[in-house]
């Protein structure tokens, strides 16, 4: 999760550079007005309310929480299986030749570093998974903004998070809720 929420951030952050750099690269002289704040453009969305109320980003931390039970208990069962080879070759150990200790050795050996990679492999496989849920979450809320954005018409939708790079934002400009309330009603009506 903290990951994701640094991802967005980022991307954020990024468009807001951008934005703000068109923005400011204009030779139209600017009025500093409440009025023109409210007829500017510009509206956000909190990002960490959007994560926190948007059910498909609920949905797919469950779906990334199960795989992550999934591959933990793998890798559970492995190393469960492993200590008892282990442990059954100690009780074995004493009545054996030194010949059939370094046979097993290096049997037990080559099954722990089997067992590494295994391991590796399966936090390789959780990262990847993990980049997989946070694009298609991005590439959703990008998605959707787009769309949303041709029917209101705005010049500028900055993200806002806390710590982000945007350290003030006026809450008239807040377009967070329904943004939240069309997007979950959007992916209610595809799940059905």
């Amino acid at each position: 999760m903290k990951q994701a929420s640094l991802a967005l951030n980022v991307i954020l952050t990024l468009a807001v550079a951008f934005l703000m750099y068109q923005h400011f690269n204009t030779d139209e002289p600017e009025e500093t007005t409440s009025a023109s704040l409210d007829s500017s453009g510009i509206a956000y969305v909190n990002s960490d309310s959007l994560q926190n109320k948007y059910d498909y980003y609920k949905d797919l931390e469950d779906l990334f929480e199960q795989k992550r039970t999934e591959i933990q208990s793998r890798v559970d069962y492995r190393e469960s299986s492993f200590e008892k080879e282990v442990q059954a070759y100690q009780q074995k150990a004493p009545a054996m030749s030194p010949q059939e200790r370094a046979v097993m050795e290096e049997q037990l050996f080559s099954k722990s570093e089997k067992l590494k990679r295994q391991r590796q492999e399966a936090a390789e496989e959780f990262d990847r998974d993990r980049i997989l849920y946070n694009d298609s979450l991005f590439m959703r809320i990008e998605n959707f903004i787009e769309k949303y954005n041709q029917e209101k018409g705005y010049t500028y939708i900055l993200g806002h998070q806390r710590g982000g790079g945007i350290l003030y934002a006026n809450d008239s400009l807040d377009i967070t809720d329904e943004v939240v309330r069309r997007m979950n009603e959007e992916y209610a009506a595809e799940k059905e």
